[in-house]
């Protein structure tokens, strides 16, 4: 193995790199992303399998966020040794955790709705799946880069708070920042969505 995972956040992913000499691969054991799967199954799809993945990477965000909140519930409830005041009793920090709150729980819908109909669509093998596949990689990048604002958002309502490792929250702030430097979470994709939409020729870059 090759560790090549040195970030600021997210390094328990094992996201590193291997390298084999001298083995052989039969070809059954093989995987082109442009080429028909060697298994007649959904998730090998030529046209929708790397939004599968995707879909993997804004579960990931979207848990996170989850986690967030819960670390930030925590700390708000509880006392501090510099104000009088508890967190959770301040109507700024109200208005904040309900606004999280509603933006995951929309991240996680529009998620799961659109991931949803393309699947029963590549199921039934219906001819729109590519019109779906529009809507998941939109919600995909949405779900992520909300989770990204929610963090952002949760960590300054904390205030000093939130820069200690003992409360959580600034584990969770650096590891959805790295997750948002994904390629599933670039803001490219919400170009991709609006040339579709729009049937504009589609220029918007993958990778970058």
């Amino acid at each position: 193995m090759i560790v090549t995972w040195n970030t600021m956040g997210m390094r328990g992913t094992a996201s590193n790199d291997a390298e084999f000499s001298d083995v052989f691969v039969p070809e059954s054991h093989t995987y082109s992303r442009t080429e028909p799967g060697f298994h007649d199954n959904p998730l090998y799809n030529p046209q929708t399998a790397i939004l599968c993945s995707w879909t993997l990477a804004s579960a990931n965000a979207l848990g996170m966020a989850r986690g967030a909140m819960d670390s930030f519930l925590n700390l708000a409830t509880a006392g501090s040794t510099n104000s009088p005041s508890r967190l959770c009793n301040r109507a700024t920090v109200q208005t904040i955790v309900g606004e999280c709150e509603a933006i995951i729980g929309a991240g996680r819908a529009y998620v799961m709705s659109a991931v949803g109909e393309m699947w029963d669509a590549m199921v039934s093998k219906d001819s729109d799946i590519m019109d779906k596949a529009v809507h998941v990689r939109l919600a995909i990048t949405h779900g992520i880069r909300q989770s990204v604002q929610v963090v952002e958002k949760l960590f300054y309502s904390a205030g000093t708070g939130a820069i200690h490792e003992s409360n959580g929250l600034e584990r969770f702030f650096r590891d959805l920042h790295v997750s948002g430097q994904h390629i599933s979470g670039l803001h490219s994709n919400y170009e991709f969505g609006g040339q579709s939409l729009l049937g504009a020729e589609i220029t918007a870059a993958t990778y970058s």
